[in-house]
């Protein structure tokens, strides 16, 4: 999108650096994830062809011109050498982690159309400065997709509970059949 917005210019002692805004989650040592605004210069980040975290050297604050925010296949961008989350802090609530599993249906479509329908990388055509009208819908209801995620996740654990209950049902007397033997 063409509008200017608050960035956290964020350079590590290395000399890495990486520009997002202040509800983007990046990877940083031990905690997984963290939104930039929360960043510290206690904090590490991950950056390729090193073995080990780099400590952060600087944050700044800027205004900068367009945003961009690709949802991928991994839920991970990499940005001059840094690893950030493609996700940010918005209506869908939630970790970085949580927001990999909500946007799951975004990846099955791609891949289905992609690789059963002959479809390309039009499956998510957009306009140059908007963001693709169904991941919108998405954010814009994001408290209801939510709440059917967590409703669901909590369904099919308790499924999976009661599965393991009717299994030790079973199980139960045939060992202690074989017990006495």
């Amino acid at each position: 999108m063409n509008r200017t917005a608050l960035f956290y210019t964020v350079t590590t002692v290395s000399g890495h650096q990486i520009s997002v805004t202040p509800d983007h989650y990046i990877r940083v040592e031990n905690n997984g994830y963290v939104i930039a605004s929360q960043l510290t210069l206690n904090h590490s980040l991950f950056v390729t062809h090193l073995n080990y975290p780099v400590r952060i050297r600087s944050i700044k604050k800027e205004f900068k011109m367009g945003l961009f925010s690709p949802v991928t296949f991994t839920g991970t961008i990499l940005v001059n050498d840094v690893f950030a989350s493609c996700y940010c802090l918005n209506n869908l609530r939630g970790t970085h982690y949580e927001k990999h599993h909500l946007y799951a249906p975004f990846r099955l479509w791609y891949y289905v159309a992609k690789c059963y329908l002959g479809f390309g990388s039009e499956v998510y055509d957009m306009p140059r400065d908007d963001i693709h009208w169904a991941i919108g819908i998405y954010v814009h209801y994001g408290h209801y997709v939510v709440f059917i995620y967590q409703s669901l996740r909590a369904v099919f654990l308790m499924g999976l509970i009661e599965v393991f209950i009717r299994m030790s049902e079973i199980i139960h007397p045939i060992c202690i059949k074989h017990a006495y033997y």
